[in-house]
Formats: C-alpha cells, sequence, structure tokens
C-alpha cells in the first residue's frame, strides 16, 4: 500500500494498516508495520494552496514508491497488482473520456501524480499584460469606444479543464453575465462556446485543455448587434466557431462597446486573458 499521512498520531491496537516507502509528516507516530518510510517536513507539492498536487523536480516522493506493495497478513494484494492508470483533475470536475493517463517513469513516485515528461507541468503564471479571474471575480478594462465594425483578439488560458468562465464585451465595466453583449465562454463540459441570443453555441466543438493557450478573435459589428468568433488552439489554425451571433438579448440596445471582462467561478481555477488587442 501506498499512501502519504497527514495524521500526527496513528490509533494504537491490531495493525489494519502496513506497507513499505510510504510518506509521513514529522512528528508522525509510526507503526511497526510501515517500513522504508520518508519522513518529510515538504512533500514538494507544486501548490497546495490551489490543490495541485502535482510533484516539482525536488520532490522527495519522487521515485519513492514501490510497484510491489505488502499489505497487512492475511489481506494480500491481488497478483497482478494494477498501478494507477490516470492521474486525477486538479481541483475540478473532469468529463469523461477526459482523465490523463498517468505515465511510467522510471520507479513509480508517491502520490498522485506521477512526476515525467508526460505530466502537464503547472501553468505559468500570467504576465503584467494579463487580466485573471478566479473564485467568481470580475475583471474589467476600459478599451477605445468602438461603434463601427472593429476586431478585438486575446490569448485566453484556461487552468483547468473543467471551468465556467467567460470573455466578454460590453458597454462599461461588468459584474454581472447579463452586462456582457458578446461573450466567449469556458464551460464546465470542457468546450469553448459562444453566446447566441439567449443560448450558447458553436459552429463547430473546440475542447480545450488545463494550461494551454488559445487566440481568441472576435469580429464585432456593433450597429447591427452581431458578431463572429474565431479560434486558434495550440499549434493548429484558425477555427470559425462563431458566424453572425446576435449580441445577448439582454444588450439588444447596445450601440457602442468600449471593454471587456473575464471572469471565472469554479473554485481553485483560473481564467487569464493576455495580450488583449483592438484592430
Amino acid at each position: 500500500m501506498q499512501l502519504i499521512r497527514d495524521d500526527g498520531l496513528w490509533s494504537s491496537g491490531s495493525p489494519i494498516v502496513t506497507g513499505t516507502k510510504n510518506a509521513v509528516p514529522q512528528g508522525t507516530t509510526l507503526p511497526t508495520g510501515l517500513t522504508q518510510t520518508l519522513v518529510q517536513n515538504d512533500p514538494g507539492f507544486a501548490n497546495p494552496s490551489t490543490r495541485d498536487f502535482r510533484l516539482i523536480s525536488s520532490s522527495p516522493l519522487r521515485d519513492a514508491g514501490t510497484a510491489v506493495p505488502q499489505g497487512p497478513s492475511g489481506r494480500p494484494f491481488p497478483a497482478p497488482l494494477a498501478l494507477p492508470l490516470f492521474h486525477p483533475p486538479l481541483g475540478a470536475i473532469q468529463a469523461v473520456g477526459a482523465a490523463v493517463a498517468r505515465p511510467s517513469v522510471g520507479t513509480i513516485d508517491l502520490g498522485a501524480f506521477e512526476y515525467g515528461t508526460a505530466t502537464t507541468p503547472p501553468p505559468t503564471p500570467p504576465s503584467g499584460s494579463c487580466k485573471v479571474s478566479a473564485n467568481s471575480a470580475w475583471v474589467s478594462t476600459s478599451m477605445a469606444s468602438q461603434t463601427g465594425t472593429f476586431t478585438a483578439s486575446w490569448d485566453v488560458t484556461p487552468s483547468a479543464a473543467s471551468l465556467d468562465g467567460a470573455l466578454g464585451l460590453s458597454f462599461g465595466p461588468q459584474t454581472a453575465w447579463s452586462g456582457l453583449a458578446a461573450i466567449v465562454l469556458f464551460d464546465v463540459s470542457g468546450r469553448i462556446l459562444v453566446r447566441n441570443g439567449a443560448s450558447y453555441q458553436a459552429a463547430t466543438t473546440i475542447t480545450y485543455a488545463a494550461g494551454q493557450t488559445y487566440k481568441v478573435k472576435m469580429v464585432v459589428n456593433p450597429a447591427n448587434r452581431k458578431y463572429s468568433v474565431y479560434v486558434q488552439s495550440p499549434g493548429g489554425a484558425e477555427i470559425l466557431l462563431a458566424n453572425q451571433y446576435a449580441f445577448r438579448n439582454e444588450q439588444t440596445n447596445a450601440s457602442q462597446l468600449n471593454s471587456w471582462s473575464i471572469v471565472q467561478t469554479v473554485p481553485s481555477a483560473t481564467l487569464s486573458a493576455c495580450n488583449f488587442a483592438l484592430q
């Protein structure tokens, strides 16, 4: 059995937990059934405060596990032992079939994630030219007022594979979804959708992945309350996601736009928009 304990004390009595090559924090009282146990103050997680328990390169949990764990006497493990097949999602619900395969990189690591080239690295923190939303915070930015046809573009990065986050254009700063006229949604099913009047739609299916950056371009005509959206995935070609969609129903009277906003409501996840440009 491979586990990481966070209890300061094990209960006494007949041992029901035993094994080799586990990890516990300093100060833990160990039962005799645990052998070759790592005692560490810092397990080397990427960012526990955001529930990111992937291992960093210096983590003592790397290559510290065993592919043949031993159980308590009389409670043998099945043979052959099935090693973990997938990495769990990072602090968010994950769509069925979207799980990331856990790679085999040398000796198995302790913990939920295997460190190695096949492990998605933590996203690079956005630069100062970026706006970031987390925990349902609205982040609005002013721009030159637009009344004729114009193009707005961003580099958008979701931190997780299942968000409820939006990027939108409006008249004035906003704190409610109904105040956005043109909206691109990174939804909980892992798709990128566009607001068309009363609902979110898409001309084609584009899914997004955690930590990847997507070029989002809106071509907007405030005079007729219509807009089109193009998305370019990493390493891919630009794709038309929405063609002449209508402004959100609540914004049918919006004839000029002078602000853009992002918002993201899933806990422990972020949506960032960088390199905003107007044409």
